[in-house]
């Protein structure tokens, strides 16, 4: 796929996205088996740690098969009515003109979501085996296109679900290759990130250089569009994630890169240590150029709730006014 620049806006949907619509929806935790909440020193180590020492250690699992019984715990969606909530996604995304939607769920619910609503799948690429550098999923819906990203892999290729310490750390170096020469796996593009925007030393400011981006890739869209995180917690260990932030802000000293990205904070704090937490998080996404949006909302717990994502919706919808 290869589009060139509109206005492209774009929502990044977490797991907090399917916890706010479906009910019991397992943690990360639960999904790797191995994270005891009444350890506190456990608590500390972050998910991807947890994961390879679980796999290092003395009951060593198969990974390929812990992949494949992880797809199976997750929600078979077409069995959940979700009527409401697909009417209500599909009406924001067509109301706030997003083309196109980045998730890090391995699961099926957005495309259910589309589905069942008439929207057709009209194009694909799920031909990349363990990253998800160009995963996608092409929608058209009221004669409009709108492109799903499965960054962090696809129940569809069990063997590109995201989990280790030692797959975050391929998929950045997948990412470098391609922000820094173009690469695409074998394939040479020649059109390095840095070389797609005007610098910031030698653009005439008193003229407006227009920049065209091919977007060959999700990676694109964080340096080229308006992107709002939704019901993501953005845990430290995302480090995919907090690493092309920092680099986006890197270029955006010396480059004429001007898309804004938002991050709505998606629950509230139960504990002192998640609320401090949660400051900690807001200072370092202020600090990389992200604009932090606390949502207010009616917190139920161990339940869906669906009023975040509507209080959100809401927030986007009148920001843009």
């Amino acid at each position: 796929m290869n589009k060139t620049m509109g206005k492209r806006k774009a929502i990044f949907l977490g797991n907090g996205f399917t916890r706010a619509l479906v009910k019991n929806v397992p943690t990360w935790g639960q999904l790797i088996g191995c994270f005891n909440s009444s350890d506190a020193v456990q608590q500390t180590i972050p998910y991807t740690f947890q994961y390879e020492m679980n796999y290092l250690g003395g009951n060593k699992f198969e990974e390929e098969t812990l992949k494949k019984e992880i797809c199976s715990q997750l929600s078979v969606f077409s069995q959940v009515d979700l009527k409401d909530a697909a009417e209500k996604l599909l009406s924001f995304l067509t109301k706030n003109e997003i083309t196109d939607i980045l998730t890090t769920n391995y699961d099926g619910l957005i495309e259910h979501l589309l589905l069942s609503q008439n929207a057709k799948l009209i194009s694909k690429n799920n031909s990349e085996t363990i990253y998800s550098i160009r995963r996608n999923y092409v929608y058209e819906y009221n004669k409009k296109t709108i492109t799903l990203w499965k960054i962090h892999g696809d129940t569809a290729a069990p063997k590109s679900l995201m989990l280790g310490l030692d797959h975050y750390c391929g998929a950045i170096g997948k990412m470098d290759d391609y922000i820094k020469h173009g690469r695409l796996g074998r394939k040479q593009t020649d059109n390095p990130v840095e070389k797609k925007f005007p610098n910031k030393a030698k653009s005439d400011m008193s003229k407006k250089e227009i920049t065209t981006v091919q977007f060959q890739t999700w990676i694109d869209l964080f340096f080229a569009a308006t992107i709002y995180f939704i019901g993501f917690g953005l845990d430290f260990s995302e480090t995919d994630i907090w690493w092309l932030l920092n680099k986006r802000a890197r270029f955006k000293e010396k480059l004429e890169i001007s898309n804004e990205i938002f991050f709505y904070a998606p629950q509230p704090q139960e504990t002192e240590l998640e609320e401090v937490k949660a400051k900690a998080k807001e200072k370092v996404l202020e600090s990389f150029g992200v604009q932090y949006q606390s949502v207010s909302y009616e917190f139920v717990k161990n339940s869906a709730n669906p009023k975040y994502l509507l209080s959100v919706y809401k927030m986007i919808s009148q920001q843009r006014k």
